[in-house]
């Protein structure tokens, strides 16, 4: 569970698409924990996305792919459920990973371990059947302080013995990983309003 403001504009939030990134909806190959140029994917992504030229309707539920590491040692992906609701003042989405596509044939909900010199995904560990995640965020603009927006964040995910052989990695690492994320979040909401006030400008010049 995670609670913290943001200050800017709601609807610049929502339409640069911010909320996306934060909560992993940037494809990217990421580092190794050296810092080589190889690394795993990550991503969160419309498993069936609209034909070119065409949006999908924020308004439909919908089905997505990801695949996330943790904390260097584990690799979880598969497929969630989503839904996104959009109201004046108010964001949420929300994913989780249905009983119905946890088997699914392109996409199984599975988890790798990292070894310790992995360094690109042919590397990983055998794949292992996982019971997936839910995940809930809510921004929510407050009327009585201008300008500030209140975000609420609420994950559940099954942990596997096998993960740490129960160490509690997550509980000390997790925190520090989910603080740089809000941190990140809130330059790129910081630049975005930047970018806005300016196209603004532009746009009343004669």
């Amino acid at each position: 569970d995670q609670y913290f403001v943001l200050h800017g504009d709601l609807a610049v939030l929502r339409d640069r698409g911010l909320l996306d990134n934060f909560v992993g909806g940037e494809r990217a190959e990421r580092k190794n924990a050296k810092g080589g140029d190889d690394g795993f994917a990550e991503y969160m992504e419309l498993r069936d996305p609209p034909p070119e030229g065409e949006e999908a309707d924020p308004a439909e539920p919908y089905l997505a792919r990801y695949r996330l590491p943790l904390i260097d040692k584990v690799i979880i992906s598969g497929l969630v459920r989503g839904q996104s609701v959009s109201r004046p003042g108010l964001i949420i989405e929300s994913v989780v990973s249905t009983a119905d596509v946890l088997g699914d044939a392109a996409d199984p909900t599975i988890w790798q371990a990292i070894p310790r010199r992995a360094k690109r995904d042919a590397d990983l560990g055998p794949p292992t059947p996982y019971r997936g995640l839910a995940a809930y965020l809510q921004v929510t603009q407050l009327r009585f302080q201008p300008g500030a927006l209140l975000v609420e964040c609420h994950a559940v995910l099954e942990e596997p013995y096998g993960w740490f052989n129960g160490r509690n990695l997550l509980a000390s690492k997790l925190a520090t990983a989910s603080n740089e994320n809000v941190r990140s979040l809130r330059r790129k909401l910081a630049k975005a309003m930047e970018e806005a006030a300016a196209e603004n400008g532009a746009n009343r010049e004669p």
